[in-house]
Parts: structure tokens; sequence; C-alpha cells
């Protein structure tokens, strides 16, 4: 048997006194895919252990990549650890990820599953600036920049976020046995 993990995201915006959120700024298809890390595999080992100082999924890391993205994206190496250029973190509460029912994509309820979802909203005044990678952190991840152990990567077209704008990110995480 073998374990696969699956990774997607997706975003939704709106303009800060709207109540309709909207696809992605930059045309971003939905449910993009995403690259999971080699780091994810030894947080799921300390995890299944209980390894004292390894915490859940906690944290998305924000960053704002780097400029010449924005003609070439890079290859991205499965063993990076941390974002290129971290600005931001914003903290995950655990009611902020559900399971969610692998072929519906609705949540379950709280009946475990293997998937889940993960939504994490940025509020007007979070994440300003340049954007232009983002990741998942947990294990020994705190609120400071660079910490932990990153989940998955995502490098996804330049977004220029202001105070005028909302933006809700979505990202699920699906573990299949083939």
């Amino acid at each position: 048997m073998t374990i696969k993990i699956i990774g997607r995201w997706d975003d939704k915006v709106r303009k800060v006194g709207s109540n309709v959120w909207t696809p992605g700024l930059n045309g971003e298809f939905a449910w993009g895919y995403n690259q999971i890390q080699n780091t994810f595999a030894e947080l799921l080992a300390a995890w299944c252990r209980m390894e004292s100082g390894y915490d859940r999924i906690g944290f998305m890391g924000i960053g704002s990549g780097l400029v010449g993205w924005d003609a070439t994206p890079p290859a991205q190496p499965y063993a990076t650890a941390t974002l290129t250029t971290e600005y931001f973190r914003k903290t995950i509460p655990q009611v902020d990820i559900v399971f969610i029912d692998k072929t519906t994509n609705i949540p379950t309820g709280g009946t475990v599953s293997s998937k889940i979802e993960i939504t994490v909203t940025l509020a007007s005044a979070d994440a300003n600036g340049t954007m232009r990678e983002f990741g998942l952190f947990g294990g020994t991840a705190t609120s400071a920049l660079d910490s932990g152990e990153m989940i998955n990567w995502i490098i996804h077209s330049r977004i220029v976020k202001d105070v005028s704008l909302e933006i809700q990110r979505k990202v699920r995480l699906e573990f299949q046995t083939l």
C-alpha cells in the first residue's frame, strides 16, 4: 500500500464593506494544486509518536517571494523548509480546520475523514504588501516567522494586497491509500 497526500488551494476575495466573495484576483484557477513538502513526513511521524512539542497545523505564512517569479515561477524543491521571504504569519484556530467528505467536499460535521479543509481569512489589516507564496506550518511552529515545519508550499501570481481587500484562502489536504 502507498499513501499519497494531495494538496489543493483556492482564493476568494472581497472589497472591504462588501458581503460578496468572488474568485481570486489574478484569474487563478479554482482549486489549484500545491506542493507537499518533505518536512510534512517528519511531522506526521512526530504526531504518530505523540512527540512532545509537536503541535497540529497552526499557522499560515505569507511571503513576497522574489520579483523574478513574476516572469518565471521557480521549480519548488521538496526539501525547502521555509518560505523564501515570509513577512506575515496568521494563526489558524482549530475550528477553522474541518473534516470534509472526500467525494462531496462538504464538511462532515466532525466525523473523521481522510480529507481536511483549512480556511484562513486575511482581513483588511493582514498581510498587506506583495504576496507570491504561502504555506501551512505546524509541529514546532509559533507566531515567529520561519518557525516550525512547513506542510506545503504554494507559489502563485503576484497579489498586491492593501487595506481595501480581504482574502479567504482555503487549503485542502487529502490523504489517499493506493
